[in-house]
């Protein structure tokens, strides 16, 4: 396979050398053949340009007049002669362009093969060879077989023009050769020929040797020297052919190559062809261009340039009509048709003017030309001027309307609706920007009132926390009162019987009094008759005295003083936040913190124990206990100290031990936020360093890839991810290595296969050559008809096969590097041979050393390929290396954009955690702004008690000063008093057991004894006309249907109350059940599901008895809160005696009417239900837990406050319906009855008193009842409601009633006195946001109590 390979080659070498020589032969005529073509091309130039100036001028012959033919064709002639010159020039421009082409294709030539040279010359420097002088082959023979012998040793790069040297001589020699080979092919089919004759001639020489028996023995030795040489030929014969054959296909395969390549070659030649022909073409266009631009110049020369003015025409009804559609394209055409004409630029031409005159229509044209273009010729060119712009604009104005003139003829029509509309929305905008105008009112008045509900919900949740205290303080105190009610009541009770019991004895006095007044009439009567009655005078003064001591003693009997300060010590203990950690170790508090828990512990137990407390002595606190202990202050009455001791040992601070585990565990709260914010900072820190440290390494990664790229290691500093790196890589490049090698192994055995080849071939060439000498000798031998004698013959074969076993011998040698013993015998066998024999024999050396020559030089040729594959092998896996690499540092990059955009997330958490810990330390000023007002708070109690105090103390003296004043008249009785002062004394005594007993206030015109008496009696005369009215009015309807609404309503508050704080209750202390029990998730529709009541008959077709669900309520600002702290509310000093008698009626036990009784529970529970809830605080058991069960305590609190808020509108939407119906029985009622009096033990009684006091009681509970509906409902809803209801369903319409009177606040007759806190109205409203805020944010889960229960 490489014998035709390398035959292969060598054909390429030689046809394509052959290939540029025919090409370089076959271009030559075409360049001398181009100066030909002017002649034909200037032929049609001036063919075309007579045909077109023709053309022009038969076409402007219309417009041009009859009376200058002379000029005109003057004129054309003038042109026709500048045509041809043009076309003369731009022939010899295409001239000069072809020649120019062609010397810059010689210098590109020229450029290229020094470009070759240079890269040669670079691959000779790298391959560390010289390169071969073009005078090389200038050498002559001698000298280049001289050196022949040295090229063994020295190694030199070929030039390019060598190489191209050598293959033209290649390819001359192989033409040569081929035609030799013919010749000699044919010489051996006449050599066969001959050979066959000779056979022939060798038989009948056979024949006649059996005659001639003389000549047979020295025939027959020459006839076996000439088989034998015979048989030899023949071989080499067939050895010929079957080369000749290899030979005729290797052929074949070459001319099919030879035949590709010239087809590319032809493919290339036409591209190069066609080049030219387009480099021409751009030089002839260019020349042109020039031209132009040349005449342009002139235009661009404001100095050289003139202006004239000239007129066009165009005459018929068509241009008129065309100047009135379109005079903005007619202008734009003619402004065309001119800068044509005239080769003008843009700016130089302007109209002036358009006029339609009759049917002329008239252009003014303003020229602004060159000095060289004079005005005649600017006019003759516009009077020859076609003008074809306009004739086309022309054309199109008569066809129909399509396409842009249509769409304008549609927006010509299109403008009167355009204007319109654009009327309407002018008029739209107008209304648009007062809609904005009025939306932006509306948006900065929501804002605003945003803004102020967020004032005053920020202000709500500092006042609950506030309020807090209080609360739970007020929930203590209620059930105290309770007890105390209770307590009360069996005091009144007792008190009645006592007052009984005093009204008897009044009534026993009051008939005593006047026995003694009739018997002191009689006295003295007597005394004036007799003298001697002294002893009946000192018994009716004993009397009198034991019936004033008895007096004195029934009045003042509760009124003993017993002072004591005594005291008190307190002590508690609870539950601390973590039992491990929940050791007795004192807590130290501040200064602050200690004033703060003595005056909540003084005012705890001012409210709670009903004592003074005067100081706190010692206060010792730890995170689980309380002790401390106060000097305390007993009250002076009996009763008080006893409940006040009672109260004492009862007593627990629970507000105290609240504040306690407030602060404690606001404390840990703030430890363990800090330890956090430490942890976090300490991590933030670790990984700043990691980042750093990561940066550090990928710097180092990236020193190592750079060494390694570069081919210079780097070894300073590396950490253990570079070295592990480094060894990957280490043994990346030993894989490669071993490839690299595998290859080369693999590359070496096919050189060698490659090499035994080409040996191969090459004793198939020596043995050619041989066979071709041998022919060559006998065919000299026989062309000759020179029979010379064997022995020469056989000399020659000797001597031939001498050469050739010579030249094996040589070959051996040369290889075995002993060449030089072998071309010193080749020199001397060659000087032998060409002594011997002549030029001959060293001609064959000669041709065999330089076919050895060439052949050394194909093998280093070779060879130098193969180290510049291998070179560019190697430069490939560095490629794929840095590829590698690349994609390595890639991923580190983006690892490292990953590492950053960590950070900044980490960062973005620190800022987080800054916040948190700026917004809880926002809350501990807050909560400690809290503790100043509860402070405050406790101060103003403080000093409250402190006034009550003294009022008590003032009225001990009273009292004091009356005991002793009745002591000083009980001394001073024996003497004689007149009756006035006796009847001051009785009328001061009666009227404070009026005030201070019966609660009676006695007006000035009834100062008398009898008009007190008269006074009391009918006081217990409008008792007796309750049970009066119960007989009255029992038996009709109305008050029945009134009592039973009354009656229904009081359930419904009474069932949904308790139900509320049980509710509440149990919901904050089982918080993950009622998470799970109460969510709207639980149901399948996802909302609540409230159970429904019955509704009164009244209202029973009004709809549904619940609103819709609106938006959650929120606790609503210090607006709407009454008195939103202690301090705020004014202190109430106000006697005891100066209380109404309706007011007593209301506190006083007795009976009464049903109305009455009913109005008053009702409004109690409406005062209790719109008043401020008490949400119950349970302790936290864990601080782990304590984030959780906040965030579920606020989600519950919201949720609860939602659902609660249903139930409040439902509940209070039910007890107004139930009200309503009451009120309008009543009020029949009271116009039935309106005004009827009667008499009672001779005293005047009212029997719609009570009527008109239960209609006032249940219109102040119905008004509380439409307030809180309307402060719960939005606007929408209060509509929807009177939409469907009517528009007076929420308004307080004035019933209908007989008699006027003055209505008292019953809800102030109800309320029990909580040392003159007035009481609170509804803290629920509508908030403009959809979302229910959470009204505290303690640690303790403080919210809003719900205010409602379902029904």
């Amino acid at each position: 396979m490489s014998e035709p390979r390398e035959v292969g080659y060598r054909h390429i070498l030689r046809s394509a050398s052959a290939t540029s020589k025919v090409n370089a032969k076959n271009r030559s005529p075409t360049v001398t053949k181009s100066p030909s073509t002017p002649t034909d091309s200037r032929g049609v130039s001036a063919a075309r340009m007579r045909s077109f100036s023709g053309s022009s001028v038969a076409r402007a012959n219309p417009r041009i007049p009859q009376k200058d033919d002379s000029s005109r064709e003057e004129v054309r002639a003038l042109r026709l002669l500048l045509r041809e010159r043009e076309e003369q020039v731009e022939l010899l421009h295409a001239l000069l362009s072809e020649k120019q082409l062609l010397l810059n294709h010689n210098k590109a030539a020229e450029e290229r093969l020094r470009q070759c040279d240079e890269q040669l010359g670079t691959l000779a420097a790298v391959l560390g060879l010289e390169m071969e002088s073009q005078e090389k082959d200038n050498l002559p023979h001698t000298t280049r077989q001289a050196k022949g012998s040295e090229l063994g040793t020295v190694k030199k790069m070929p030039s390019v023009r060598c190489i191209l040297d050598r293959v033209q001589q290649l390819v001359y020699d192989k033409t040569h050769l081929e035609s030799e080979l013919d010749v000699k092919l044919q010489e051996l089919e006449w050599a066969q020929t001959e050979l066959e004759m000779l056979r022939g001639g060798t038989l009948s020489q056979k024949v006649s040797l059996k005659n001639d028996a003389g000549k047979c023995g020295s025939l027959a030795q020459e006839l076996e020297s000439q088989l034998r040489v015979n048989a030899e030929l023949e071989r080499t014969l067939a050895d010929l052919k079957e080369k000749y054959i290899m030979s005729e296909r290797i052929l074949e395969t070459l001319e099919k190559d030879h035949h590709q390549v010239s087809q590319v070659l032809h493919g290339k030649e036409k591209e190069v062809l066609e080049l030219q022909r387009k480099e021409r073409s751009v030089a002839a266009e260019s020349s042109k261009r020039r031209e132009y631009e040349i005449y342009h110049m002139q235009w661009k020369e404001p100095n050289n340039l003139i202006t004239t003015h000239h007129r066009c025409h165009f005459r018929g009804d068509s241009w008129v009509g065309l100047l009135r559609e379109k005079p903005q394209a007619m202008q734009a055409a003619l402004l065309k048709d001119i800068s044509l004409e005239l080769r003008a630029p843009y700016g130089f031409i302007t109209i002036a003017t358009m006029e339609s005159v009759s049917e002329l229509v008239v252009f003014d044209v303003i020229i602004r030309h060159p000095v060289s273009l004079s005005e005649d010729d600017v006019e003759l060119r516009l009077i020859g001027c076609s003008f074809d712009e306009m004739s086309l604009l022309l054309k199109q104005a008569e066809n129909p309307k399509e396409g842009h003139d249509l769409v304008l003829h549609q927006l010509k029509l299109l403008q009167g609706t355009i204007v319109r509309k654009e009327e309407e929305i002018a008029a739209l905008t107008k209304q648009l920007r007062t809609t904005k105008l009025s939306l932006e009112e509306r948006q900065r008045q929501y804002d605003e009132e945003s803004k102020l509900v967020h004032m005053a919900l920020d202000e709500t949740e500092e006042t609950v926390k506030v309020t807090y205290s209080e609360l739970k303080m007020r929930e203590l105190r209620e059930e105290e009162l309770k007890l105390q009610l209770q307590q009360c009541s069996e005091t009144i009770l007792s008190r009645d019987q006592r007052i009984m019991e005093l009204t008897a004895q009044l009534r026993e006095l009051n008939s005593t009094v006047a026995e003694e007044s009739e018997e002191n009439a009689r006295i003295r009567d007597a005394t004036c008759s007799n003298g001697p009655g002294d002893k009946h005078d000192g018994r009716s003064a004993e009397g009198r005295k034991k019936c004033v001591e008895n007096e004195s003693d029934g009045l003042c009997d509760t009124l003993v003083k017993i002072p004591s300060v005594k005291m008190h010590v307190v002590e508690a203990s609870w539950k601390g936040l973590d039992p491990l950690a929940s050791t007795e170790a004192v807590m130290t508090l501040d200064s602050r913190a200690q004033s703060i828990v003595r005056t909540i512990l003084i005012g705890e137990m001012a409210t709670v124990a009903h004592v003074l407390p005067l100081k706190v002595l010692s206060l010792q606190c730890t995170c689980c206990s309380l002790r401390a202990e106060v000097q305390v202050h007993i009250s002076s009455q009996v009763e008080d100290a006893d409940r006040s001791t009672e109260g004492l040992d009862k007593f627990r601070p629970r507000t105290t031990i609240a504040f306690l585990e407030e602060w404690f565990n606001m404390r840990e709260l703030i430890e363990s936020r800090g330890r956090r914010v430490q942890s976090l900072a300490d991590e933030l820190t670790s990984l700043n360093l990691s980042v750093a440290a990561f940066k550090e390494s990928g710097k180092k990664n990236e020193e190592v890839e750079k060494a390694a790229t570069t081919g210079t290691p780097s070894c300073a500093g590396e950490t253990s991810q570079g070295d592990e790196e480094k060894r990957e890589e280490k043994r990346l490049c030993e894989s490669l290595d071993q490839q690299l090698r595998l290859e080369r192994t693999q590359v070496r055995t096919l050189q060698a296969e490659k090499r035994a080849k080409e040996l191969a071939l090459q004793r198939a060439n020596d043995k050619l050559n041989e066979v071709t000498a041998a022919f060559e000798a006998l065919q000299s031998n026989f062309a000759g008809r020179d029979h010379r004698p064997t022995r020469d013959e056989d000399a020659n074969a000797c001597r031939l096969a001498d050469v050739q076993a010579k030249r094996r011998h040589g070959r051996n040698q040369k290889d075995n590097n002993m060449k030089g013993v072998c071309d010193a015998e080749l020199a001397g066998g060659n000087e032998s041979l060409r002594a011997e024999r002549g030029d001959v024999w060293s001609a064959l050396a000669d041709a065999y050393e330089e076919y050895d020559t060439l052949y050394e030089r194909y093998e280093n040729a070779m060879k130098q390929l193969q180290d510049l594959e291998s070179s560019l092998r190697e430069k490939l896996l560095l490629t794929k290396r840095s590829h590698v690499y690349e994609k390595q540092v890639e991923e580190l990059t983006q690892q490292k954009e990953a590492l950053i955009a960590e950070q900044e997330k980490q960062r973005e958490k620190e800022a987080l955690l800054r916040e948190t810990v700026t917004s809880h330390q926002r809350d501990i000023d807050r909560l400690q702004k809290e503790l100043d007002r509860k402070t405050e708070w406790a101060e103003e109690v403080m000093r409250r008690l402190v006034e009550e105090e003294d009022e008590c103390s003032r009225l001990e003296g009273a009292v004091r000063s009356l005991k002793q004043h009745s002591t000083a008249e009980v001394a001073t009785k024996e003497k004689v008093v007149s009756n006035d002062l006796k009847t001051k004394d009785i009328q001061r005594v009666l009227y404070t057991f009026c005030t201070t007993t019966l609660g009676i206030d006695v007006p000035e015109q009834e100062q008398s004894v009898d008009g007190v008496l008269a006074l009391i009696a009918r006081a217990y005369a409008n008792k007796a006309s309750g049970a009066s009215m119960q007989v009255a009015f029992a038996d009709r309807e109305e008050v029945s249907t009134a009592i039973q609404s009354l009656n229904t309503a009081v359930q419904l508050l009474q069932q949904s109350l308790p139900t509320v704080r049980r509710r509440a209750c149990s919901d904050v202390r089982s918080r993950g059940r009622a998470a799970v029990d109460n969510s709207p998730r639980s149901s399948p529709t996802g909302v609540r599901k409230v159970p429904s009541r019955g509704r009164p008959m009244t209202f029973s077709g009004r709809g549904a008895t619940t609103s819709p669900p609106v938006r959650a309520p929120q606790i609503s600002g210090r607006r709407l809160l009454g008195q939103a702290t202690p301090m705020r509310s004014a202190p109430t000093n106000t006697p005891k005696r100066h209380k109404t008698p309706q007011q007593e009626k209301v506190n006083t036990v007795g009976p009464c009417h049903p109305l009455i009784s009913s109005a008053t529970r009702v409004v109690q529970l409406v005062q209790q239900l719109t008043g401020t809830p008490v949400q119950p605080k349970v302790k936290p058991t864990k601080t782990a837990t304590k984030p959780l069960s906040n965030t579920a305590g606020e989600e519950l609190a919201e949720e609860f406050v939602r659902w609660s808020r249903e139930q409040t509108i439902s509940l209070a939407l039910i007890v107004k319906d139930y009200l309503h119906d009451a009120l309008r029985a009543m009020s029949q009622v009271a116009l039935a009855h309106d005004a009827v009096t009667t008499t009672y033990q001779g005293l005047p009684v009212d029997h719609t008193l009570n009527l008109n006091t239960a209609k006032s009681c249940v219109t102040h509970a119905l008004k509380s009842i439409v307030q809180t509906i309307s402060s719960l409902l939005s606007h929408r809803e209060i509509s929807e409601i009177e939409g469907k209801f009517g528009k007076d369903y929420l308004s307080m319409t004035p019933a209908p009633r007989g008699k006027t009177t003055k209505q008292e606040d019953p809800r102030r007759q109800c309320s029990a006195p909580a040392l003159g806190l007035a009481p609170r109205p509804a803290n629920i409203t509508l908030s403009s946001g959809d979302h229910c805020r959470s009204v505290s944010r303690d640690v303790d889960g403080l919210s809003v109590r719900p205010q409602r229960e379902a029904l």
